[in-house]
């Protein structure tokens, strides 16, 4: 037998595997007929896309002021200050989703390069993007099937890397490509990314790393300055933040995605960790629950 062609082969010894979960939280088609004005915001843990379908787009962000016109597509990024300034009649789609896991115990995982700017992230031609995955974003949300969450993640993280894709290598950050085995952080969270829905314990990421447990413990007191129960605690408890704020997901079932044994448990470590219930947390940006109007 012989190999004629490969379809996908790992990155080379060393290198960590950029494998980004989205969450998708709403899309919405705006018609500005005259005026669009909107206090500076943040949107928090959500990245935004905003896609001019007629008309001239304006808005601020971090006090840059840019003018989108006809395909084109801008990139708004968690922590970001968003300010609409649209004064003329102009139609745009707005998507709003989550990287999931994109928080470190230590520091955010960033994708862009610190020098990128806002007008860095203004992307042309990119009709032909949006406006198919609007169609079937619609389509689906008309369908409602068991299947659904699943495939608006995974149309809209497609969407995501393919504007990523257009960027140099030069603007996107170092996380992405940082080498796993001078990671510990990052090894740690992939373990929980992959294995999120069990209960994990301290042995079994162990065994994951391929160290022992006291070696384990060591690494987490020298690299994140806690024990490995916190550090596993904290990257859930991020998880369940971002899931608990952006989507309307029932706490019982991010209780569940997230491996603990019973949704009392889960509120009760939520509490411990964020000072507060995590119906605390439901804010305006969650987005309506598949089947519900």
């Amino acid at each position: 037998m012989k190999l004629l062609w490969r379809t996908w082969q790992q990155p080379a010894s060393g290198m960590h595997a950029f494998r980004p979960q989205c969450a998708f939280v709403c899309v919405d088609l705006v018609e500005a007929e005259d005026v669009w004005l909107c206090e500076p915001h943040v949107h928090s843990d959500a990245f935004e896309l905003v896609h001019v379908v007629r008309g001239t787009y304006s808005c601020r962000v971090n006090h840059t002021e840019l003018q989108l016109s006809p395909e084109q597509t801008l990139i708004i990024r968690p922590t970001d200050v968003h300010e609409d300034t649209v004064r003329l009649p102009c139609k745009f789609l707005a998507v709003r989703f989550l990287l999931l896991g994109s928080q470190r115990y230590s520091r955010r995982f960033e994708i862009f390069a610190k020098a990128v700017s806002p007008a860095d992230l203004v992307f042309s031609d990119t009709g032909p993007l949006l406006l198919p995955f609007h169609e079937r974003v619609s389509t689906e949300l008309q369908a409602l099937t068991l299947l659904s969450a699943a495939f608006l993640d995974a149309l809209t993280l497609t969407l995501f890397l393919e504007l990523l894709g257009r960027l140099p290598t030069r603007m996107l950050s170092g996380d992405i490509g940082a080498s796993a085995e001078h990671s510990f952080e990052a090894r740690l969270l992939a373990v929980f990314q992959e294995h999120r829905e069990s209960n994990l314990n301290v042995g079994a990421i162990a065994k994951q790393l391929g160290m022992s447990v006291s070696s384990l413990e060591r690494a987490c007191k020298r690299e994140l300055n806690v024990s490995a129960a916190r550090a596993l605690m904290s990257f859930r408890m991020q998880e369940a933040l971002e899931l608990v704020r952006h989507t309307s997901t029932p706490i019982k079932e991010v209780s569940e995605l997230l491996g603990f044994s019973n949704q009392n448990h889960f509120s009760s470590a939520f509490r411990k960790h964020f000072g507060r219930a995590p119906t605390h947390f439901r804010g305006d940006e969650a987005a309506p629950r598949l089947g519900e109007k």
